[in-house]
C-alpha cells in the first residue's frame, strides 16, 4: 500500500509538471498577441458618432432649440434652429471665435468657450489663453465676457471659467485676477459689453470659489506658497 502510493504521487508530479510545460510554452504567444493588439492604432469612441461637418450639438433648457457647428463648405458657422418647426434662428459666424466648446446658460444664450496661445504686450512668450463670448439669439450680438486689461489684470490668461448664473440669467459669476495682487468673484453683465464688478473679494492667495445654485458665495479656496498651507474658508451665518 505505500509503495503504490508512491507511485502514484509520482504520477501525480509529472502530470503536474507536463501542465507547467504547456502553460509556460503558451506565454510566448499570449505576449505576441497582446503586443499585436497595442500596436494596433485604437479609434476614440468620439469617432464613431461624429458627423464630418457637425459638432458641438447642444439643446436648450427647454428642448425646444438646438445649435450644432457646422465646418462644411469651407465655413465655420453655428447654426440655431427651432426644433418645434425647424426654422432657422441664427446663423453664428464662428471664423474668428475658433470655440472649444459651446452651452446654452438659458434659452436664448449661448456660452462660448475658447483656449488659444498667444502673447500679451508688454509680457514675454506666449501662453494658452482661455476666454468666454456669450451670444444673444434675439439680439443677434455677441461680446467677450471677461477682457485682460478691462476692469481686470491684464496679465492673466484664464479668464473663460464660469462658476454660476445668477437666478435672472443676466449676469455671469466668474474668478479672475482683479488687479495684481488680488483674485475674486467677477459679477459679469450678459446682455452687453461692460467692465466686471466684484461680487466677492478675494486674498492675494485665493484660488477658487465655491457657489450654491443661487448664485450665493459658499466659500473660497486659499493656497499659501510660502508656508504651503491649503485650505478652506467657508460661510458661517452669511
Amino acid at each position: 500500500m505505500l509503495s503504490k502510493g508512491i507511485i502514484n504521487n509520482k504520477s501525480d508530479d509529472i502530470m503536474r509538471a507536463l501542465i507547467l510545460v504547456i502553460i509556460l510554452s503558451m506565454i510566448p504567444l499570449t505576449l505576441v498577441a497582446q503586443a499585436q493588439i497595442s500596436k494596433t492604432p485604437q479609434i476614440p469612441l468620439e469617432a464613431y458618432g461624429k458627423l464630418p461637418s457637425t459638432s458641438m450639438v447642444v439643446i436648450s433648457p427647454n428642448a425646444q432649440r438646438m445649435a450644432y457647428r457646422d465646418t462644411a463648405n469651407n465655413k465655420d458657422i453655428m447654426v440655431v434652429t427651432n426644433l418645434l418647426d425647424g426654422s432657422l434662428l441664427a446663423a453664428i459666424d464662428l471664423s474668428e471665435v475658433k470655440p472649444k466648446s459651446a452651452y446654452f446658460i438659458d434659452d436664448d444664450k449661448l456660452i462660448f468657450t475658447v483656449t488659444e496661445n498667444i502673447g500679451v504686450i508688454g509680457f514675454l512668450g506666449t501662453a494658452d489663453f482661455s476666454v468666454a463670448y456669450v451670444y444673444n439669439i434675439t439680439s443677434k450680438k455677441m461680446h467677450q465676457l471677461l477682457t485682460p486689461g478691462y476692469g481686470i489684470y491684464k496679465g492673466q490668461t484664464q479668464t473663460g471659467r464660469i462658476l454660476g448664473i445668477s437666478a435672472d440669467k443676466k449676469y455671469a459669476y466668474m474668478p479672475a485676477m482683479h488687479n495684481e495682487m488680488g483674485y475674486s468673484l467677477l459679477k459679469v453683465d450678459l446682455e452687453r459689453k461692460r467692465k466686471p464688478k466684484i461680487y466677492q473679494r478675494g486674498t492675494s492667495d485665493t484660488i477658487d470659489f465655491f457657489l450654491g445654485n443661487d448664485g450665493e458665495v459658499l466659500a473660497r479656496e486659499r493656497y499659501n506658497n510660502e508656508s504651503d498651507s491649503h485650505f478652506i474658508e467657508a460661510r458661517i451665518n452669511g
